[in-house]
């Protein structure tokens, strides 16, 4: 005899992605029917998506034996759930539907990984990992010519400083949709706050924001930057991050190891002024990688030989310094070097080096 059909809820507020889920149990999965998640087998929800871990534990103390199948770009570390990782095949869950609706309910779930190979997404992703990932090569074969570049105007850093350089300028409270979470920008403040932790932000900024809006399905409109003059200054969260911080580590992780279009390889670069390290997210060598740059304009490549680290490391510091303003880019003769380090502050401040920056071009 046949199993009944699966009961199934999905979760999350109203979005193309999650529109797409419940067509998809109406149309391509006959053996299960939507309900509502008070009767449910079993919650579909995008673990990426606004408010997911509220709704996850939400879900977990009224019904904690109920299984979940979460949609995510990276694993979540949450017991009696499926991961299907993004980008998701309809025969990922599919067959995550039909391994939960042939066992008994109450069994215990263990996380299952469903990942096809061949498939065109699975080319995707699989591109997308390995142009993301730190390639630890010898340094001695670091050439000019092995050098790898990004387009930060393609990624998260882009429509941050574009929404940095609108938010000063007006002095009003800006909110930043790009088919992920609402990022909200409080110039006043010099403020920035997202309801994501460092691990979604970094999944997401391994994506550029097309590829993230074909993975989700959200192809209809592009990111917009909407102000919020109504924005009160006492409401903002407790958990804001400084811009200068925020935009920095998303330019990093959006680098992921290539050097920014602007900053060549062969050119000779070093540090304005330095960094204040202790208030940005860094790997363990950043403190070298600052002192050097800061005290003898050098190369990228230069940069990576004298070190003796990766390349990539050397690649993504240069691109989160160059996104706050620290990188001079030196064309003809080397300055001297500098003996000691000075103050990161300046006259004209972060948010003057970015439109300063800007207006060049």
């Amino acid at each position: 005899m046949n199993p009944a059909p699966l009961k199934i809820a999905v979760l999350g507020s109203r979005n193309r992605f999650q529109e797409l889920l419940m067509q998809f149990v109406e149309k391509d999965y006959p053996a299960g029917i939507l309900v509502d998640i008070d009767e449910a087998d079993v919650c579909i929800l995008d673990f990426d998506g606004y408010g997911s871990e509220r709704l996850l534990e939400e879900q977990r103390q009224q019904r904690p034996q109920q299984p979940m199948i979460l949609l995510a770009l990276q694993q979540p570390q949450h017991d009696n759930c499926i991961w299907l990782k993004k980008p998701l095949q309809s025969r990922q869950l599919t067959e995550a539907l039909d391994h939960l609706r042939h066992q008994p309910i109450e069994e215990d779930l263990k996380v299952v990984v469903s990942e096809k190979k061949h498939t065109p997404l699975h080319q995707t992703a699989k591109g997308l990992a390995v142009k993301h990932s730190v390639n630890h090569r010898m340094v001695h074969s670091v050439t000019t010519s092995s050098a790898k570049y990004y387009e930060p105007v393609e990624y998260l850093q882009g429509l941050l400083i574009k929404s940095y350089r609108q938010a000063v300028t007006t002095g009003i409270t800006l909110r930043i949709d790009a088919g992920w979470e609402p990022i909200f920008v409080y110039p006043r403040k010099r403020l920035v706050w997202v309801d994501a932790d460092d691990r979604k932000l970094q999944a997401f900024c391994h994506l550029t924001i097309r590829k993230f809006a074909q993975m989700t399905g959200d192809m209809a409109t592009g990111p917009t930057i909407t102000p919020v003059p109504e924005a009160k200054m006492e409401d903002i969260p407790d958990a804001a991050q400084r811009m200068d911080a925020f935009l920095w580590k998303v330019s990093w992780w959006n680098s992921a190891g290539h050097l920014p279009r602007g900053v060549r390889s062969s050119q000779v670069i070093c540090l304005k002024r330095w960094p204040n390290l202790t208030r940005l997210w860094c790997q363990e060598n950043a403190l070298r990688m600052a002192a050097l740059l800061y005290q003898q304009p050098m190369t990228p490549v230069a940069a990576v030989s004298a070190l003796g680290i990766a390349a990539e490391e050397v690649y993504s510091f240069i691109s989160a310094a160059r996104a706050i303003g620290l990188i001079e880019r030196i064309d003809d003769e080397p300055k001297t070097q500098r003996d000691e380090p000075k103050s990161a502050k300046s006259s004209g401040g972060f948010l003057g080096r970015i439109l300063q920056r800007l207006r060049r071009g």
